[in-house]
């Protein structure tokens, strides 16, 4: 389980997800202040509702892309099939792989709480109710993402389907 969780965070190093996934946290909270600023009332509050829902998309696209895209690549390269071989249920294949994004998407998760306050300082209970949400949110994304890509073999497929999937969750709300 281990291998497999540092096979995961190489991955994401070797990819450059991790810079570009901070840069792009960064852009957003950087835009979203910019937004709030623009407000003719109560500039910090729209600049942190800005910035919370920029970096929330960027974060959960972020998540979303690699995981259908690494899922892919191991199609690819036959790695699946290898880690199938040995001796480990494909229940523990699946856990295992869950673990090891949710662990990325989790410390994502920190990265986007520490650069929040970038568009300004919140409250520390709505601010801990946001990255306790995030974090939850970004681990049911990567399950959903993961259950795509290991069903659908095309990669663009699987993203767009954990997209859309998220898309109906997100307006849930709006619906009922």
């Amino acid at each position: 389980m281990i291998t497999t969780f540092r096979y995961i965070l190489l991955t994401s190093v070797r990819d450059r997800l991790m810079i570009g996934l901070i840069a792009a946290l960064v852009g957003a909270a950087l835009i979203g202040a910019f937004l709030g600023d623009a407000s003719f009332m109560e500039e910090r509050q729209m600049a942190l509702a800005y910035a919370g829902f920029s970096t929330r998309l960027v974060l959960i696209l972020g998540l979303i892309l690699f995981v259908c895209f690494h899922v892919q690549r191991s199609y690819d390269n036959r790695e699946i099939d290898l880690m199938l071989s040995r001796p480990i249920s494909r229940t523990q294949f699946v856990l295992i792989y869950w673990a090891g994004f949710s662990g990325l998407a989790l410390a994502l998760s920190l990265v986007a709480s520490i650069v929040l306050p970038i568009a300004g300082m919140p409250d520390r209970g709505g601010f801990a109710m946001w990255v306790l949400s995030l974090a939850l949110e970004a681990t049911l994304i990567v399950a959903i993402a993961l259950f795509f890509s290991l069903t659908i073999r095309a990669a663009v497929g699987s993203a767009m389907a954990t997209l859309a999937f998220y898309l109906l969750a997100r307006m849930a709300g709006f619906l009922l």
